[in-house]
């Protein structure tokens, strides 16, 4: 099996999770230098979206970068427009994502918190997207009336 393109801190931790996502029937995304794989989706989104499929981003700096995943057609908080799923706040020191059965129990939880409507919701998980591009808006009114 080729070496990844990724740049890392720990490649056996790496190859280990690649090797784990292999076995999950994930499938390395051609001309991505394994960066980018690709599987059907998680059930636990079956009530959340109609995608088939789901997408897993590595990122330099693993283990201490989460990957990125991406699925399609999600209209709930902790999740973007291009499909991103905020699974991890910045800073998460649980390296849950460095296992494929961590990742998927973070699925299963995120997609649970999606159902219920997000009883604990903290968009400190979103922190990012308050510097995406948003559309200007003036909202005025006065506080004495």
């Amino acid at each position: 099996m080729s070496q990844p393109i990724v740049e890392t801190y720990d490649l056996a931790s790496l190859e280990a999770f690649t090797s784990g996502l292999v076995q999950a029937g994930f499938e390395p995304v051609n001309g991505t230098s394994r960066r980018a794989w690709r599987r059907e989706i998680h059930p636990a989104f079956a009530q959340l979206t109609d995608a088939k499929t789901m997408a897993l981003v590595l990122l330099d700096g693993w283990p201490y970068t989460p990957p990125a995943l991406l699925v399609q057609g999600l209209n709930t908080n902790h999740s973007t427009l291009s499909g991103l799923v905020c699974m991890w706040r910045d800073g998460d020191a649980s390296l849950e994502w460095t296992t494929v059965e961590g990742l998927f129990g973070r699925i299963e939880k995120w997609c649970s918190d999606a159902v219920s409507g997000w009883d604990t919701d903290d968009l400190g998980r979103d922190a990012f997207l308050n510097f995406q591009q948003k559309d200007r808006a003036l909202a005025v009114f006065n506080l004495p009336e």
